[in-house]
């Protein structure tokens, strides 16, 4: 380290050099913390190329440099130490990327200088979050390395249009920002007075009061054969009832038959199978979609209603239920293999290798080249079964043959958006969502209605015509006036979410409360109209005029989802163009949290045995039944019971719960995995979770535990927090960490509870932190 610092803050000092070790003036250098969304200091690189920070705070941080020309340079894992400035940084531009050039300009159009355009890179590191300025004239250029980023446009006292998705394909990206005085004021009366005159008043959200208030709706959704409907949370009671009332008018009133929801694809058939056939439980096979999040009474109340449609004999169209989702491969895999067991047994070995790490959590594990194995084992799959189409026809039938080669498409897509993802590129869910809609419509037959459900930011069509974008782009593109999007906002109310605290602990899935809608947003504005409960064509906006510039501005929009950080209300809003996201409204002004299903139970393969696995696998829990030992896990003594919960998991929806015999006090009792060593050996280890308990009296505790075992029967580390116990009521993260000896065999770890009590566990994660320590001699 060189020169000292501010008193308490740190430093780092470098070059900037482009091609052939050239210096690089006039670059812009960011210092970027590990965590942060934008900078915390930048600075030009003086004419010999170097650069010095040196009012950093101590922390972990990442270089980036831009510079006209040249693709910008990443550096990470930059340790600032307080008092020191550390030396002989080097930044080098060049190499392959990729150039986006705009302009940026305020509400009136006239040309914003000095404004900073912020790209955030998708990837797994931290800090790589590049800078570049607009020029006087509101113009910028950044070239950057070939990767998916999220382009923002900054400047001090004002907000922008939404923050936009870019990939190398992108080559112009303008931008338009509005005074924060003038984006936060009240809608204009006269905007108010057009949402009141325009507004389609409903008398209630809940299904079964007929259908004469909804007549006007027909004109809204006119010749759409696609009925998109959104959700500004994914827990709000009033949301879904609507949303089921809206799918009995378009079913009886304007001849839809297929209703489709943001859920896994092949888990959603069990609920068309009792949709359809009154098969099975339904409450069972909504919980078995995994979505805690559709997991009501007001789902379910919905599906129910579609059997009892299904059921009268007048009703000679049924209509069916579908999900088209596929973030999880599970079940698609195991009903591809059933199927190849049956038409093609002799390749069912072949496929079981191909296909078998999609199942649970494997994929994200392997290593690249064992990837690339498993995309092309499925691309050959999917060749294989229309190579032998014929044959697995005579088989199985056409109808078959159709519903399992769209398992494969899951699996791939599943596949797909794993690698994409977790290899620092877009998310594809989106656009795979949208081509599973259109698949379940083009099988349906020709004149198929379909009405679909997701939350507002996947239904939503971005009309900003740019490569990546939500479902809804893609299918306003493919279907143009054949989709009706329907965003849903609320004033105030309630709804229910998983907590998040950045302290790590949480209270899981639990009813939040929010109060009236600022003024300014467009949720203040639909509540200033003064009516309940309406749905708004928003197509009717005047195309000028201030009530047409008014609807053709940013605003932000609440947009909640799975979770909620009432500490941090701010980051709940989001802005964005209404008439360029939605053709039409739905707004209440007052809502109720969501109910949960209650008698509905998680589905999933039971537990199973306790031979050591090659790998920790269901560690967020969220395979399996509750009440059932979670898959992979095991239960070690008999007085105590290890089982799956739903009971306000830390995340997602499920998590494990330990818990005693009344008659074991003074005992122990564990929740186990036991996996192989040897990718761990010779590496320090950390095994960490999230735990809560129910635990008084002396003598009681939990804690996680982890320990090695070695060749010849002995024990090499051991920790099980006997020295710190867990007595909390509320969700905390702990770890244990240790090394693992070069003659390990199996690596063992879990949940330990000692004497009586319940303890919870949830989102656990087993990697290797560094190389262990050397033994001393």
């Amino acid at each position: 380290f060189g020169a000292d610092a501010p008193q308490g803050k740190g430093g780092l000092r470098g070059i900037v050099q482009g091609p052939e070790g050239k210096a690089v003036a006039g670059a812009l250098v960011a210092a970027v913390p590990y965590g942060g969304d934008r900078p915390a200091a930048t600075i030009l690189s003086r004419a010999d190329g170097t650069f010095s920070l040196e009012d950093l705070q101590p922390g972990q941080y990442g270089l980036t440099a831009t510079a006209p020309g040249l693709t910008a340079a990443y550096l990470g894992d930059q340790v600032v130490e307080g008092g020191k400035v550390s030396e002989g940084r080097k930044l080098l531009l060049g190499g392959e990327g990729f150039t986006v050039r705009g302009a940026v300009k305020d509400d009136d159009g006239r040309p914003m200088a000095r404004v900073a355009l912020l790209a955030y890179r998708f990837s797994n590191v931290e800090g790589d979050i590049f800078q570049a300025e607009a020029d006087e004239q509101g113009n910028y250029a950044i070239q950057l390395p070939q990767a998916t980023y999220l382009l923002k446009a900054e400047k001090s006292g004002f907000e922008g249009t939404p923050n936009r998705i870019i990939k190398p394909e992108d080559k112009t990206m303008d931008f338009k920002l509005i005074s924060t005085a003038k984006a936060n004021a009240p809608a204009p009366s006269e905007v108010t007075t057009w949402i009141r005159d325009n507004a389609i008043p409903l008398k209630t959200c809940e299904a079964g009061h007929g259908f004469k208030d909804m007549q006007p709706l027909k004109k809204v959704v006119g010749d759409a054969h696609v009925v998109a409907l959104g959700e500004a949370t994914h827990g709000t009671r009033e949301f879904f009832q609507f949303k089921h009332r809206m799918l009995e008018f378009l079913v009886s009133e304007m001849g839809f038959t297929v209703f489709g929801i943001e859920a896994n694809y092949p888990e959603s058939l069990a609920v068309n199978d009792y949709v359809l056939h009154g098969t099975g439980d339904p409450a069972k096979a909504l919980s078995g979609m995994y979505f805690w999040t559709w997991d009501t009474e007001e789902v379910l109340d919905m599906i129910r209603w579609m059997r009892r449609y299904n059921e009268d004999p007048a009703h000679i169209r049924k209509v069916k239920f579908y999900g088209f989702d596929m973030q999880t491969a599970k079940v698609a895999v195991e009903r591809v293999l059933a199927y190849l067991h049956k038409v093609d047994p002799a390749y069912e070995e072949k496929a079981t290798e191909a296909i078998s790490p999609m199942k649970g959590d494997r994929f994200a594990k392997l290593p690249q080249d064992k990837k690339k194995a498993t995309a092309a084992g499925i691309e050959a799959l999917l060749k294989r079964f229309e190579d032998n189409r014929s044959e697995y026809i005579a088989t199985s039938g056409a109808e078959e043959w159709t519903l399992m080669r769209q398992h494969l498409k899951i699996i791939q897509q599943c596949e797909a958006n794993q690698e994409s993802y977790t290899s620092g590129g877009a998310n594809l869910r989106d656009r795979f969502m949208a081509e599973n809609v259109q698949w379940i419509v083009n099988n349906e037959g020709p004149g198929t209605k379909a009405v679909i459900w997701a939350h507002n930011g996947h239904v939503s069509f971005d009309g900003e015509g740019y490569s990546y974008g939500p479902m809804g782009s893609y299918l306003k593109k493919a279907l143009g006036k054949d989709l009706l999007v329907m965003g849903f906002a609320f004033d105030q109310g309630s709804f229910q979410a998983i907590e998040s605290n950045p302290s790590g602990s949480s209270r899981g899935l639990i009813p939040f409360t929010v109060g009236p809608s600022p003024k300014g947003t467009l949720n203040g504005a639909l509540a200033g109209a003064a009516v309940p409960l309406f749905v708004l064509d928003i197509r009717r906006v005047p195309s000028e005029g201030l009530v047409g510039d008014w609807w053709r501005r940013p605003h932000k929009e609440r947009t909640i989802g799975a979770i909620y950080n009432e500490a941090a209300p701010d980051n709940f809003w989001m802005p964005l163009v209404p008439v360029n996201n939605y053709d039409a409204l739905f707004f209440v002004e007052k809502t109720t949290a969501a109910k949960a299903n209650p008698s509905g139970k998680r589905s999933g393969a039971p537990g199973g045995g306790f031979n050591p696995a090659p790998s920790a696998s269901n560690l967020a829990f969220e395979e399996g039944q509750s009440g059932q030992v979670p898959p992979e896990w095991h239960a070690s003594q008999k007085d105590y019971k290890g089982v799956l919960s739903d009971n306000h998991p830390y995340e997602g929806r499920q998590c494990a719960v330990l818990s005693a015999d009344p008659e074991a006090e003074g005992s122990f009792g564990t929740l186990m995995q036991k996996i192989d060593a040897a990718p761990f050996r010779g590496k320090r280890v950390r095994f960490q979770a999230a735990v809560r308990t129910e635990i008084s009296g002396d003598g009681n505790w939990a804690g996680l535990w982890m320990r090695v075992d070695r060749k010849g029967g002995q024990m090499g580390f051991f920790d099980n927090m006997e020295d710190r116990p867990i007595t909390c009521g509320e969700w905390k993260v702990f770890q244990v960490e240790g090394d693992v000896a070069a003659d390990a065999e199996t690596l063992n770890f879990g949940l330990l509870l000692v004497g009586s009590g319940k303890a919870w566990l949830d989102g656990a994660s087993v990697e290797a932190v560094r190389d262990a320590v050397a033994p001393k001699p």
